[in-house]
């Protein structure tokens, strides 16, 4: 049950950090509190990935790990990449000033 909510909350957590820069991009306005967030976002969905490997350590299920690192490796990777990607992105836009 444990694994089950480590894994759903990185999920959705993934999710946010893309969604945040994406969601900048319509709106146009407080650029630092949306590539900032969507970093804090980011780093909480890791979180829960050590969360969930220390838990699996805890309870001596060595061979889930084994089996599941290399696919949880992968996705760190790809949730880094296209969060700074996104991110660059939105640090690359102008920001919108009153009256534009």
């Amino acid at each position: 049950m444990i694994s089950i909510f480590h894994n759903l909350a990185s999920i959705i957590l993934g999710l946010i950090a893309w969604a945040l820069p994406i969601a900048y991009l319509f709106v146009g306005k407080r650029r630092d509190l949306f590539c900032g967030g969507s970093f804090a976002v980011c780093a909480l969905s890791l979180l829960f990935q050590l969360r969930e490997v220390m838990h699996r350590t805890n309870i001596r299920d060595f061979s889930a790990i084994m089996d599941t690192i290399n696919a949880v490796n992968f996705c760190v990777a790809v949730l880094l990449a296209v969060t700074l990607a996104l991110n660059l992105i939105t640090l690359a836009r102008r920001q919108k000033g009153p009256g534009v």
